[in-house]
This record gives structure tokens, C-alpha cells and sequence, in this order.
């Protein structure tokens, strides 16, 4: 399905949200954050070296690491929300 929104298509996409899933947001401010060499940031496979942390944590440990990778600070804004579904 897709909606319109102010004139812009978007695509409606659905997936499962289980209890204990992590949902991450983010701007291109980080999957666009460049090294010194113009390498993008790669999101993933940090993520997986992060691994599974509660959000407060999560969020600290990507940004301290996106700022790392970063050498001459982030010329982006960026923003980055992770919503955590609690098991019952």
C-alpha cells in the first residue's frame, strides 16, 4: 500500500515487532558520516559488533562510535532513537 503525504508517495510496509525486538531509527547524518579516507560509516556491521544492548546503552556505545569514526567531527546533524519492546 502507499500513502501520500504532502505530495510525496511513500511506500507502507509492514513487519513484526516482537516482544525483546530493538527498533533503530536514524537520520542520514549517521549512515552518511564519512572517515578520513571518505569511507562511509557502516552501520550494519558496527551494529553487530555492538550487539544486543538495552537503548540507553545502544544509543551511547553507536554515537561514541560514529564520532570515533569521524576523525574531524560530523559535518551532519544526526539524530537516532531506539524504541525497545519489552517481553511480558
Amino acid at each position: 500500500m502507499n500513502a501520500m503525504v504532502g505530495g510525496v508517495a511513500y511506500q507502507e510496509r509492514r513487519f513484526d515487532f516482537a516482544a525483546g525486538d530493538t527498533l533503530l531509527l536514524y537520520t542520514d547524518g549517521i549512515s552518511e558520516a564519512r572517515d578520513a579516507a571518505g569511507v562511509f560509516y557502516p552501520l550494519e556491521e558496527r551494529l553487530r559488533r555492538i550487539g544486543e544492548l538495552e537503548p540507553a546503552p545502544l544509543l551511547d556505545r553507536l554515537l561514541a562510535d560514529v564520532r570515533a569514526y569521524v576523525p574531524d567531527g560530523m559535518n551532519d546533524d544526526a539524530a537516532v532513537l531506539a524504541v525497545h519492546r519489552e517481553p511480558r
